[in-house]
């Protein structure tokens, strides 16, 4: 069947309303940014973009490093059996933050969590047995968890709904940060001094 000449051709969708969508998100993306470093919200931003950094920098430069310094400290641990141990230090520490974040409050948790964390970073250096070694390591790595539970919940609380999207966005980039910090830090301690490394790792 021929096909009939009066039917309409299809309509050309233009980008241009597409376009002009995506530069106004833009626009208002990076004046949220700006608020955030203004007026009251100042504080709260760099206070917690230093937190989210110094954070990332301990567990997660710890965490990746963990198989390196169990074999400097002379246990030749599985990297699969470290592995699992740790990351399941992860389940205790969800549930213990789950259960004292309301009753103990944000700031409390994250200050409790952080302190035993950065304590058993520095018994790391000190145990001398195998046990006790994965135990101190299970430890950070709970600890560590909780605080990041308490800290994720200060961040969506402090920031007004409008801006807390940005304001995530800026505290991850800030986390990012150090942990590719930690890294390159660890890198160079790793064979000068672990200790030191671990007393970088507890601060």
């Amino acid at each position: 069947w021929a096909r009939s000449s009066t039917s309409s051709p299809c309509p050309t969708i233009s980008s241009g309303a597409g376009d002009a969508e995506t530069a106004g998100n833009q626009s208002k993306s990076h004046q949220g940014v700006q608020v955030l470093f203004q007026g009251q919200l100042l504080r709260s931003t760099v206070l917690l973009m230093a937190c989210w950094f110094c954070l990332s920098f301990g567990s997660y430069g710890l965490t990746v490093w963990i198989s390196e310094l169990f074999k400097r400290v002379g246990f030749n641990v599985s990297a699969y059996e470290d592995a699992f141990f740790v990351a399941a230090a992860s389940l205790p520490g969800n549930l213990l933050a789950s259960l004292l974040i309301d009753r103990v409050g944000r700031k409390g948790v994250m200050v409790g969590s952080m302190a035993a964390a950065s304590a058993s970073a520095l018994l790391f250096g000190f145990s001398h047995t195998k046990a006790l070694t994965i135990t101190v390591a299970c430890v950070f790595n709970a600890m560590s968890t909780a605080g990041w539970n308490a800290l994720d919940c200060l961040s969506a609380e402090l920031f007004p709904t409008t801006l807390r999207a940005v304001a995530i966005g800026v505290l991850s980039a800030s986390g990012r940060v150090g942990s590719i910090v930690a890294q390159f830090t660890n890198s160079s301690l790793i064979d000068s001094s672990v200790a030191l490394l671990l007393f970088c790792t507890a601060g």
